[in-house]
């Protein structure tokens, strides 16, 4: 059985060491559902699954819209932020791609990734890598 003296829900220590092994394992199940459903994008927005979808068929404007309508509503998440600047990168609009890159930066985006590729050879590319 794994250790489970910092078994943490929702940032609350849960003291489990008191339960049998039949009840540790219950609830490790219920909390890895629970991570899976969420990961797995159970939670997602119809307009983020509508972005995504334009994003893989390369239809970056339209994901680029869907992506600015969600971040209308949602601001904190900068996996959206990576999005959006990868499809107004890929659709020709460097601005916008700069713009959601800094606050993508701004919520913990890395500036390594391969979709960057385009917003390299800006000038503007090497403000934003410092």
């Amino acid at each position: 059985m794994p250790d489970f003296k910092n078994f943490y829900t929702f940032g609350f220590p849960l003291d489990i060491h008191f339960m049998n092994q039949r009840s540790q394992l219950i609830v490790s199940i219920f909390f890895l559902s629970f991570n899976l459903i969420t990961v797995s994008g159970y939670c997602q927005s119809k307009i983020v699954k509508q972005a995504y979808s334009h994003f893989l068929k390369e239809e970056y404007k339209k994901a680029l819209l869907a992506y600015e309508t969600e971040l209308n509503t949602n601001t904190t998440d900068r996996n959206l932020y990576w999005y959006a600047t990868v499809s107004a990168n890929r659709s020709g609009n460097n601005d916008k791609a700069f713009l959601y890159l800094k606050k993508g930066i701004y919520l913990g985006l890395g500036i390594d990734s391969e979709g960057f590729d385009k917003l390299k050879g800006d000038n503007r590319w090497s403000l934003t890598s410092r």
